[in-house]
């Protein structure tokens, strides 16, 4: 009889399988770099698992499969972060990668920014590098959200006159969102990033005539400061993508 959870290992066991033979890059900041270090737990769980994670933004890191990741553009400067994922794309991971995406972060259409705006470059940006590299799989992620202030405390702070940025970022995290389902989730080469962490099971997102749940706020058991994942939202989050990379890439 398997051991509790032995099931589960398996089959991480078996999407890593299928990852091993990829080139895959993922551009992000500080909530991608939690992910990273959830991809990194997953492995070290499963000694022996040839899926080679290293930081760099050189592509001769990925003159062997594996994941390779790095940081790009500026935090609340969206447009810088699209613009340097194209940048490398053209340094020459377009040439040599099988999987390459990226992330923008919960600060990022909080700012005053036209999200329209955003979304119009983004897309423009993802066309004109599938039509440039043909043979490079792109996924597409929504923004993160961050944990909201308690009932009680929302009321207070209402009551002050205070706005609650927390649930203002995640409205305009929303609206991006909608627009990423929009443009992206019919195609199921969405990776639902803010659902899964507002605790939207991942298995939901994959079943195509189920009606789609609105993602709410970072869970709090899934971060410490209302914004980062912690130990359990790293392996949810990581075991989500792995799946998911694995279906498209594997």
């Amino acid at each position: 009889m398997p051991r509790k959870g032995s099931s589960s290992v398996v089959a991480i066991g078996n999407m890593v399988d299928r990852l091993s033979g990829k080139r895959i890059l993922f551009a992000h900041q500080s909530v991608g770099a939690d992910i990273v270090r959830g991809l990194v737990d997953l492995r070290e769980n499963r000694p022996g698992t040839p899926f080679r994670v290293v930081e760099s933004r050189i592509p001769d890191a990925l003159s062997e499969p594996g994941f390779c990741h790095c940081r790009i553009g500026r935090n609340t400067d969206p447009a810088s972060k699209v613009s340097e994922f194209e940048r490398l794309m053209e340094a020459g991971f377009g040439q040599i990668t099988d999987v390459a995406f990226m992330k923008f972060c919960y600060v990022d259409m909080a700012t005053g920014v036209d999200i329209g705006d955003v979304f119009r470059l983004y897309r423009e940006t993802l066309t004109r590098l599938k039509k440039k590299f043909p043979g490079v799989i792109f996924l597409h992620v929504t923004v993160p959200v961050v944990r909201e202030s308690g009932t009680a405390r929302a009321i207070l702070r209402k009551l002050a006159g205070r706005s609650d940025r927390r649930k203002e970022e995640n409205a305009a995290t929303g609206r991006f969102n909608e627009l990423m389902n929009t443009e992206y989730g019919g195609s199921r080469a969405l990776f639902d990033l803010a659902s899964i962490e507002s605790g939207i099971i991942p298995g939901e997102l994959d079943v195509p005539a189920a009606p789609r749940r609105l993602a709410g706020p970072l869970l709090a058991s899934y971060t410490n400061d209302g914004f980062h994942l912690n130990a359990k939202g790293r392996k949810i989050v990581a075991d989500a993508l792995l799946s998911t990379l694995s279906r498209f890439a594997g």
